[in-house]
């Protein structure tokens, strides 16, 4: 594990641009698109049906627009309460999945999600969507709908990533399959051709979620947040996992253990982030002070090592949730819990000496608190934008759970 070397979290530096309020969308999970100057997101919850928005604003905060609301209910055709990670552009249209409903149920029950640490519990219905907007929030247009059961997927927590061949989606979602553990599953990017590729067991990994990624093969890299069979016995707190879309083949590359502190544990969303043959990510548990490791392993599986245990010293952040954004050397990300006000921070690591330091403290009653999911760039690499699951002016309690669109100054 390297040298910490914190650095003085600089507040000033992170900027609101929006607060939540409710109607206009609250418990931001999601990741941020950037096209142009633009930034689209979505919300679990709030609008006209509490089941979630797609909105859009400028990076300098002007034109905030509620795009789409959601509606309820586990058979409205359409999906409800988007999570994690960021849509994808498609040209002139931004692709989605909804977690819940859609018209399809089968035999996967009704879900309650939330807990205190992570938001407000909510009831939902029917295996989730993939959807397509545009980016005027017209032409809303469900792609999929999950249809769950034995033999198919169910649950989407993120959206699929696109193949390098510009027409392939591959995604995981978090039930569904042979065993409800999960599955692997591709489809064009025009919906059609939907095939299941894999089902998940708990012995080699339960509940994938989060994004894929390709290894220089065209191999699927991904990782599951329970299960697995570590190889020195305890219980398993997910895995990394490699797929071959041609030939079929899954290989469990790593194995994390709960409770372990020279290792990892739970990965909620996040995904894989390669550079150079070397995948770098964050587990929410697991390291020195069981909150939360920063990690980096090869893609063959070789020469896993811990990069960074959050939470072993004062001000550091904790449970780390997303994914990490390379910049100028840097891996940048942010962490639920921990900093100055306990309400999260954002941080960054640099691959060449291993460096670390927190750069921010977000504060509930002005910044935001718990941001959970991943942070994107300005094209010219001086401002990062994210996300808080709850706080700013509209929740200084961080209770009612609405959150806020932040920016962030490089240094």
């Amino acid at each position: 594990m390297s040298a910490c070397g914190d650095a003085a979290p600089q507040a000033s530096s992170l900027t609101v641009l929006h607060a939540f309020d409710g109607s206009d969308g609250a418990w931001s999970r999601g990741s941020l698109t950037r096209v142009g100057t633009t930034l689209y997101g979505r919300t679990a919850i709030g609008g006209d049906a509490n089941s979630g928005t797609v909105f859009r604003i400028a990076e300098d905060g002007s034109g905030f627009a509620r795009l789409y609301s959601f509606s309820a209910s586990g058979d409205n055709g359409s999906g409800n309460q988007p999570h994690h990670n960021a849509m994808l552009w498609l040209g002139d249209r931004l692709l989605g999945a909804a977690l819940y409903g859609g018209n399809q149920r089968n035999d996967v029950p009704d879900r309650v999600t939330g807990d205190v640490a992570s938001g407000p519990p909510t009831v939902q219905a029917g295996n989730g969507t993939l959807f397509t907007i545009r980016p005027d929030g017209s032409d809303y247009t469900v792609l999929l709908e999950l249809d769950g059961g034995t033999s198919a997927s169910a649950l989407p927590h993120s959206p699929p990533a696109l193949a390098p061949d510009g027409r392939t989606l591959y995604g995981m979602t978090s039930s569904g399959g042979a065993h409800g553990s999960g599955t692997l599953y591709t489809i064009g990017v025009d919906g059609s051709g939907y095939r299941l590729l894999h089902s998940f067991a708990a012995k080699d990994g339960d509940q994938p979620h989060g994004v894929l990624a390709f290894d220089s093969g065209g191999r699927l890299l991904g990782m599951t947040r329970k299960d697995g069979t570590p190889p020195n016995g305890g219980t398993g707190g997910g895995v990394i996992f490699r797929f071959d879309p041609t030939s079929g083949a899954y290989d469990v590359l790593h194995t994390f253990t709960q409770g372990d502190r020279s290792d990892g544990d739970t990965n909620d969303h996040g995904f894989l982030r390669l550079v150079d043959g070397v995948a770098y990510a964050t587990t929410e548990l697991g390291g020195a002070a069981l909150q939360g490791t920063l990690f980096s392993i090869r893609e063959d599986g070789s020469d896993f090592t811990i990069l960074h245990s959050f939470g072993a010293t004062d001000g550091d952040g904790a449970k780390p949730f997303g994914s990490l954004l390379l910049l100028d050397g840097w891996l940048y990300g942010t962490t639920t819990k921990g900093g100055q006000k306990g309400d999260g921070t954002l941080f960054r690591f640099r691959i060449a000496d291993a460096a670390y330091e927190v750069l921010a403290s977000f504060d509930r009653k002005t910044s935001g608190a718990f941001p959970e999911d991943d942070l994107v760039a300005s094209a010219d690499g001086r401002f990062l934008y994210g996300l808080t699951q709850a706080g700013g002016v509209n929740d200084p309690d961080a209770t009612a759970y609405d959150g806020t669109v932040f920016r962030f100054a490089v240094p």
